[in-house]
């Protein structure tokens, strides 16, 4: 080969060789990108994985539970009306004479109504009678403005705290304090409303208390 050929040789080696590396780097970046976004898709693809399996032990779960609800509901349809009446519910409640005020700070001054009122089966026995109930303080001849002079209104959770069982004594005890201070009249009347919990069947008791009224509570230093 002629030294004028060789020349020509190495010229077309010296211009092919810068663009063929500039053609294998763009065939590695191309290949770097193709990894990335291979990486990404497969970690999307196990994140969706694992959502559809928690999904699905949802699913399940929700499954179990409501085949639970259908075997208690299909055992509660079993009992019948006869075997109902031999769970332990309430059949009349009653409020007891020692309810009146209460007056915390001793000041002579009633701060508001305690009421301790029973729930009796249908045997008479007093019962830790699961339910709701609202106990009121009334003033009656005070017209429909001046009526409700206290009113607390506990759910089953609330009532269920309320509970007292000591030896010869058993009852809930309920303090309701005054709406806007003790009544003008010394006749009070306390309304206990209660709906038991097992039946649904709603019962009230009304008896009148004794209260120091704003007439005769004593004057203030």
């Amino acid at each position: 080969m002629t030294a004028s050929k060789r020349m020509a040789v190495n010229r077309r080696s010296l211009w092919w060789a810068p663009l063929g590396g500039c053609l294998l780097a763009l065939a590695a970046v191309d290949g770097c990108v193709d990894t990335e976004k291979t990486l990404k898709e497969a970690a999307e693809r196990r994140k969706m994985e694992d959502e559809i399996a928690s999904l699905r032990r949802d699913v399940a779960s929700r499954d179990d539970m409501i085949r639970t609800q259908a075997a208690q509901i299909q055992e509660l349809r079993g009992i019948g009306p006869d075997r109902a009446r031999l769970i332990p519910h309430a059949d009349r409640i009653e409020i007891d004479p020692l309810s009146g005020t209460y007056d915390d700070d001793r000041n002579g001054v009633p701060d508001g109504m305690v009421v301790y009122f029973k729930a009796f089966d249908a045997d008479g026995d007093v019962i830790k009678a699961a339910g709701t109930a609202t106990v009121q303080a009334l003033d009656l001849a005070a017209g429909p403005e001046g009526q409700s002079l206290a009113e607390c209104k506990l759910d089953e959770v609330a009532l269920r705290k309320a509970w007292y069982g000591q030896f010869m004594t058993s009852h809930f005890t309920v303090k309701c304090p005054w709406r806007s201070g003790p009544p003008a009249r010394g006749d009070v009347t306390i309304r206990v409303r209660f709906v038991d919990l097992v039946t649904g069947k709603p019962f009230e008791a009304v008896k009148q208390a004794k209260v120091v009224s704003a007439s005769t509570r004593p004057a203030t230093p």
